[in-house]
């Protein structure tokens, strides 16, 4: 396999690499540690106008509020660990496998054309019963359809916030309300996607979304940096945990390269194979 591939999956399997970044907005929705002072964009419909915060909070450094703070960092590594990770390694490795034994029965391997539909016309060529391939085109279809749906809502989401928390003069235009904007600029988006999704093959879609997630996790772990040092001492990052950000944005800032490069000059990738 390619590094290109290698990349792509690097990037977009389980909301790797830079997808992680857009989740810091379901902390805050939830409040949990400082995310209930920050305030939330509520529904169009039927939801009240709540006040959105131009910048984080930080609290006091006193015993107590240290405490608290170490209460939630647990309940975020319990979610992390206990729920995500293991949910997420088995969402990863049931398709790779099916996907694998197929390709061993049927000695047909999938390409980027035959990806999205590869495991329902494997089934039904290898004569199994008939209904298992309505439903591998079903969960396909489900996995392709609710991952892009999230993706899309957390991208418009952290979009909005940014130029809402960096914009004095857009807080004005909107009236302080993120709504007026947060919604028709989502409509918008649907729509360039919409002509988007008619330009390639799923898989090639797929590999530009993941690498600009790769992108993403090239540059984020530095503002993250910056940011952790800014936070109450309580709050602050290990030292490893420094290595491990520095790292991440060399093993991703890899595959971004690999593939920014695969682009202007195909077959000349930067690859270690």
């Amino acid at each position: 396999m390619e590094a290109t591939s290698i990349g792509a999956v690097a990037g977009f399997a389980a909301m790797a690499s830079g997808l992680n970044y857009v989740f810091m907005n379901y902390y805050r929705d939830k409040g949990y540690g400082m995310g209930s002072k920050a305030g939330y964009i509520p529904a169009l419909l039927g939801g009240e106008k709540h006040e959105v915060a131009a910048v984080g909070s930080t609290f006091r450094e006193t015993p107590e509020n240290a405490a608290r703070w170490r209460r939630w960092y647990r309940f975020l590594v319990l979610e992390m660990w206990i729920v995500f990770v293991p949910g997420a390694l088995i969402g990863l490795l049931m398709p790779g496998i099916l996907v694998s034994s197929l390709a061993q029965r049927s000695g047909t391997a999938p390409t980027e054309d035959t990806m999205p539909t590869y495991v329902a016309s494997q089934l039904d060529q290898l004569g199994e019963p008939r209904i298992f391939y309505f439903w591998a085109l079903l969960v396909g279809f489900l996995i392709f359809f609710t991952t892009q749906l999230v993706v899309f809502e957390m991208l418009v989401r952290n979009f909005v916030d940014a130029v809402y928390g960096s914009s004095a003069r857009f807080r004005r235009i909107i009236g302080g309300d993120p709504r007026r904007f947060y919604y028709p600029f989502m409509v918008l988006v649907a729509v360039v996607i919409s002509v988007i999704i008619f330009q390639a093959v799923p898989t090639e879609l797929l590999q530009w979304s993941a690498n600009l997630s790769n992108l993403a996790a090239l540059i984020m772990p530095f503002a993250l940096m910056y940011l952790i040092s800014k936070l109450p001492r309580p709050a602050k990052a290990k030292w490893w945990s420094y290595v491990i950000l520095i790292l991440v944005a060399v093993y991703f800032g890899f595959f971004f390269l690999n593939f920014l490069v695969s682009k202007i000059s195909p077959g000349n990738d930067l690859s270690f194979w």
